[in-house]
């Protein structure tokens, strides 16, 4: 007869806490400090790669000929030389006068293609001139250095000049003088220099290409 009295109920268990942890209740942990944005971490990371491997190579007098181009050397199947002859130097001043080319073409250029695009035209500029140079260069000439890879970022600010807001006729003018140089100068490698320019531009005009291709499909 009518509703059945209730028992007495045991009140729920508390929820679990987790333990506290230092930063609970106050501010969040601080991020480790990264280089500030637009900072040129890749130009800068290879310049430091060539500077170091000129110290190997001032340390170990061998070492340059076990990486330089030689051509005959790449025709007997040593293809790394077709890379790592592009980190080194014959000279303090080759040093030199290629890096400080390369932050001032380089940082810009890294800030507009994004790492990873930028270094696929550093080191596809770098093989083009490698490869120009096995094929036009004596078989036992030795040849160093990053200017081929340099003279394909050349070759990439003249397609992406607008976009990087490089002035046009200054920029033909400096290619210009640097290829005067190439081949009034002796020992200089306009092979490598050609060969990377015109790798340079065709990977920049790929880039465009597919970028376009993209931007259509996205569109539809």
């Amino acid at each position: 007869s009518g509703y059945g009295r209730l028992g007495r109920q045991n009140p729920p268990p508390p929820p679990q806490q987790r333990p506290r942890r230092p930063w609970d209740g106050g501010p969040a942990p601080a991020r480790r400090p990264g280089p500030p944005a637009g900072t040129p971490v890749v130009t800068i990371t290879l310049i430091a790669i060539c500077v170091v491997l000129y110290i190997v190579q001032q340390a170990n007098p061998g070492f340059t000929a076990r990486y330089a181009l030689i051509p005959f050397a790449v025709e007997q199947g040593q293809y790394a030389r077709l890379i790592t002859s592009a980190f080194l130097h014959a000279s303090l001043l080759h040093l030199g006068t290629n890096m400080l080319t390369l932050y001032i073409v380089g940082a810009p250029l890294e800030r507009v293609l994004r790492p990873v695009r930028y270094l696929i035209v550093y080191f596809l500029s770098a093989l083009g001139g490698s490869l120009f140079s096995v094929w036009l260069s004596p078989q036992f000439s030795i040849g160093v250095g990053a200017s081929g890879a340099i003279f394909g970022l050349f070759g990439a600010l003249v397609v992406l000049r607008r976009q990087i807001g490089a002035e046009a006729g200054a920029l033909a003018v400096l290619i210009g003088l640097n290829l005067v140089i190439s081949f009034t100068v002796p020992n200089i490698s306009w092979q490598a220099h050609i060969g990377g320019l015109i790798t340079g531009a065709l990977v920049a005009l790929a880039m465009q290409a597919v970028d376009r291709v993209t931007r259509r499909r996205s569109a539809t």
